[in-house]
C-alpha cells in the first residue's frame, strides 16, 4: 500500500450529516436523505473509505466471483486511489498536507453502489471531505474513469480546506467548465497515453471556441499543459487554489495568480496556438505525433482568391484557427494579406451556417456573424509554423497585435514569411487579441458567443487542397472520374486493430476536386452515406469492387464512413471473413487503416477500395476512386506511386531491365503505361 509521507495526522471516517445510522442482519447501515442506502466500509486504505450498497447483503463485491458484473476487487479500487491521492496532492498540488486541510482529519469515501448501470459522480460532502459515487462497471478495470472521480473530489476539496472564493464553485453562466476539463487533465496525468483518444474527435472541430466553452468541457484541457509547460507541474493546482475574488473565471484567477496582464495573456494565447499545432509541449510532443496539424478549419470562396473563415470555424477569443498551407520551395518569401471583419459582418455567400454543438454540425439559423457588446475592443495574432522534416519547428515570433482599435470597419495587413530548408509543412495561425479579457458563459446559446470573423488571401502558397476559384469556373465541363492508388504498410498484430493513418496529400485533394467540379474543403459539407437513391448536390460515400473498380451497393460495416474487407477485398462485416478495414474522418479526410488481430501475415498485400461519388445540381454522377495496397510489415523500399503533379514534363522513363520507355507527355497520361514498375528520375515508381 503506497503511503504519503506528509500526513500528518492519522485520519478517521468521516460520517455525512445527511446519513442516519441504523443495522440490518448483515451489519451497520447508513441511510442517506435521498435513499441511498450504504454499509459501513469493510475495506480501507490510509486515505480512503469504502462503502458498499446495501444490494450486496453478506456477500462484499470482492469476494463475487470475477465474472459477475457486480464484482469489484476492492484492494485494487484503493491502491489505484492512493496512486491517485498521491499524484494530486504530491505533484499537482491540489492540497497541502503540510498545511490547512481536511484530508489530515478525515479519509476521503467511496460510495460503491450496487447497480449493473454506468454511474460515476465526485465531488464531496458537507464541505469537509471529497467524496465519488461509483458502480462496479467502472471500476473493470479500475482506470482512468476513477481517476477523473477523484480529480473531482479534489476540486470539492480545495473549497472544504480554504474556502472563499477558491474551488471555482460559483457558476460561470450555467455551470463551470473547468471542473470536466481539469478532471480530465488530471486523469490523464495518470494515463498520458490517453489524452489524445479521450479529446480529439471533438477538440479538433472545436478548437476554434472560448477555452472553457461549455460544447468542448471535457477536450479542450491542452491550455492546462501550457501553463504546466510555463510555470510548472503545480500551475492548475495553484490556479484552483487561488481564488479571491468573487464571480472569477480560471483565466481570470491565471492571470492574478501569475501576475500576468491582458495583453500579455492573450500573447500567450498565440504562443499556445501555434505550439498546440505541433503539440510542441514537453509533456505531450511524443504522444501528439499522430495529431499534428489535424485541425478543421471552415472557409468559403470569395472575391479575387481571398477566402473568409466560415461561421462554424469563426474563432472566439481563447480560441484559434490553424490554416494548413502547401508549401513551396525553401527560400521562397511567401505573403498573407489578412483583413479583420467587423463583428456582425454579414456571412460570405455559401456559407453554410453551422456551427458544432458537441456533437455534429447544426444550421445556426443566421445570416451574420455574432456582434457583442465587446467588438469594438477588437484585434488579433496571426503568423506561420512551419514543421521541418528532422522534426524541429520554426515559429514566426510575433509581438504584434494587427487590426486593433475601436474601428467598426474592415482593417487589412499583410505578414511575410521565408520558407525555411527542408520544411515539411506549413501552416498559417490565427488567435484573436481583444484589448479586454472576455469571459465564456455556459448557455448552450452560440449566437451570443464572441466571434471575430477575417479574410485572408495568400501569395506564393495557397490552403492545402484549395483549387483557385477560376479553375473551376467553367460550367460547361461536366464531373469526371479519377482514381488514386495509394501504398501504405504496417506490422502484422494479434492484438491491435489500427494499423497506420493516411491523409490525402494537397496534391490528391486537387486531383480529386478537379475531377469532380468542386472545391475539396466542400468534400465533408457535402459528404453522405450510402443511398441508392443519392440526393442532387451530395457526395456518397462508397466501397468499390476488388475486380472492376466499380461501386458495391453497401453502406458502412465498420465505424462512422468505414468499410471491413475480406481477404480478396470484398465488403463484408468485423468477423472471420474480416482481415482489413479503412475508416475516414469526415473533417480531416484521414484514412485509418487496420487489421483484424490475428488474420494477417507480414509480407502479405491486400487492396481495399473506397471513394467518393458526387452528383451534381444537374444529376451527373462521377466518382473518385481511392485504391489502398496495404502491404503487411511494410511498403517495400523504393516503391512510390507515381506523382500527379510532377516538378516538370522532362525526363526519361526505363524499366527495370534498363530499356528506356517512350511515352508522350507521361506524366499528364500516366495510364499509357502498361502496369508495372518503371524508374522515373531515377526512383522506382509502380503504375498498376
Amino acid at each position: 500500500m503506497m503511503l504519503i509521507s506528509m500526513t500528518m495526522l492519522a485520519q478517521s471516517s468521516f460520517v455525512p450529516q445527511s446519513w442516519s445510522k441504523s443495522s440490518d442482519e448483515n451489519g451497520t447501515v447508513y441511510r442517506q436523505s435521498d435513499g441511498l442506502t450504504l454499509y459501513k466500509h469493510t475495506k480501507s486504505s490510509e486515505h480512503f473509505d469504502v462503502y458498499y450498497g446495501t444490494g450486496y447483503g453478506k456477500t462484499p463485491p470482492d469476494k463475487l466471483t470475477s465474472s459477475n458484473a457486480l464484482y469489484v476487487n476492492v484492494s485494487d479500487l484503493l491502491q489505484k486511489a492512493e496512486s491517485f491521492f498521491d499524484l494530486y496532492v504530491n505533484q499537482l498540488k491540489f492540497a497541502d498536507l503540510s498545511s490547512k486541510t481536511k484530508l489530515n482529519q478525515y479519509k476521503m469515501i467511496i460510495c460503491l453502489l450496487h447497480d449493473t448501470g454506468w454511474t460515476a459522480t465526485g465531488s464531496g460532502y458537507d464541505n469537509q471531505i471529497g467524496a465519488l459515487w461509483v458502480t462496479p462497471s467502472t471500476c473493470h478495470p479500475v482506470g482512468q474513469t476513477i481517476a477523473h472521480e477523484i480529480g473531482h473530489s479534489f476540486q470539492y476539496q480545495v473549497y472544504c480546506d480554504l474556502g472563499g472564493y477558491t474551488g471555482f464553485r460559483q457558476s460561470v453562466g450555467n455551470g463551470s467548465s473547468f471542473w470536466e476539463q481539469t478532471a480530465q487533465w488530471q486523469s490523464v496525468q495518470a494515463y498520458p497515453d490517453q489524452m489524445i483518444s479521450q479529446s480529439i474527435g471533438l477538440w479538433q472541430p472545436n478548437h476554434n471556441y472560448a477555452f472553457t466553452h461549455e460544447w468542448q468541457r471535457y477536450q479542450s484541457y491542452w491550455l492546462h499543459y501550457y501553463w504546466t509547460d510555463k510555470w510548472g507541474l503545480d500551475a492548475v493546482g495553484r490556479v484552483w487554489r487561488g481564488g479571491t475574488v468573487s464571480g472569477e473565471d480560471p483565466c481570470q484567477v491565471y492571470m492574478r495568480v501569475f501576475k500576468v496582464s491582458v495583453q500579455d495573456f492573450y500573447k500567450e494565447i498565440y504562443d499556445y496556438a501555434s505550439k498546440m499545432v505541433t503539440y510542441d509541449l514537453d509533456a505531450i510532443r511524443s504522444y501528439g505525433k499522430g495529431s499534428i496539424g489535424k485541425y478543421t478549419y471552415n472557409y468559403v470562396d470569395v472575391d479575387d482568391g481571398a477566402i473568409q473563415v466560415a461561421y462554424s470555424s469563426c474563432p472566439q477569443s481563447t480560441g484559434f484557427n490553424v490554416i494548413p498551407l502547401q508549401v513551396p520551395a525553401a527560400g521562397t518569401e511567401i505573403k498573407t494579406m489578412f483583413t479583420a471583419l467587423p463583428a456582425g459582418t454579414a456571412l460570405a455567400a455559401g456559407d453554410p451556417a453551422q456551427y458544432n454543438n458537441g456533437d455534429k454540425y447544426v444550421a445556426a439559423n443566421v445570416t451574420k456573424y455574432n456582434s457583442f457588446s465587446e467588438r469594438t475592443r477588437r484585434g488579433f495574432r496571426h503568423g506561420y509554423v512551419a514543421l521541418l522534416k528532422d522534426g524541429s519547428r520554426v515559429y514566426q515570433s510575433v509581438d504584434t497585435v494587427y487590426a486593433k482599435g475601436r474601428s467598426s470597419s474592415a482593417v487589412s495587413d499583410t505578414t511575410t514569411f521565408v520558407i525555411p530548408e527542408n520544411t515539411e509543412r506549413l501552416w498559417f495561425v490565427v488567435s484573436p487579441s481583444p484589448s479586454v479579457y472576455l469571459v465564456h458563459k455556459w448557455d448552450e446559446n452560440i449566437t451570443n458567443d464572441d466571434q471575430w470573423p477575417y479574410q485572408v488571401k495568400f501569395e506564393n502558397t495557397d490552403v492545402v487542397g484549395h483549387i483557385p476559384t477560376v479553375d473551376l469556373s467553367d460550367t460547361s465541363i461536366q464531373p469526371s472520374d479519377v482514381t488514386l492508388d495509394i501504398n501504405v504498410g504496417f506490422n502484422a498484430s494479434s492484438t491491435e486493430y489500427p494499423g497506420t493513418v493516411y491523409q490525402l496529400t494537397s496534391e490528391q485533394l486537387i486531383a480529386i476536386g478537379k475531377a469532380l467540379r468542386i472545391q475539396p474543403a466542400d468534400i465533408s459539407k457535402k459528404l453522405t452515406t450510402y443511398s441508392t437513391s443519392q440526393a442532387k448536390n451530395t457526395i456518397n460515400f462508397v466501397a468499390l469492387n476488388p475486380k472492376t473498380n466499380a461501386v458495391v451497393n453497401s453502406n458502412s460495416t465498420a465505424n462512422g464512413y468505414g468499410h471491413w474487407f475480406s481477404k480478396t477485398g470484398t465488403v463484408c462485416g468485423w468477423g472471420n471473413d474480416a482481415y482489413v478495414y479503412s475508416e475516414m474522418d469526415a473533417n480531416t479526410l484521414a484514412f485509418t487503416i487496420g487489421q483484424y488481430p490475428n488474420h494477417c501475415k507480414n509480407g502479405e498485400v491486400y487492396q481495399l477500395g473506397q471513394g467518393f461519388r458526387y452528383k451534381n445540381n444537374e444529376g451527373k454522377v462521377a466518382v473518385a476512386k481511392l485504391i489502398f495496397h496495404i502491404y503487411i510489415g511494410g511498403v517495400p523500399a523504393g516503391i512510390q506511386t507515381l506523382p500527379l503533379t510532377p516538378p516538370s514534363m522532362e525526363g526519361s522513363i526505363y524499366n527495370l531491365n534498363g530499356q528506356r520507355v517512350s511515352v508522350n507527355s507521361v506524366f499528364s497520361a500516366p495510364s499509357v503505361l502498361p502496369k508495372g514498375v518503371y524508374i522515373v528520375d531515377g526512383k522506382k515508381v509502380w503504375v498498376k
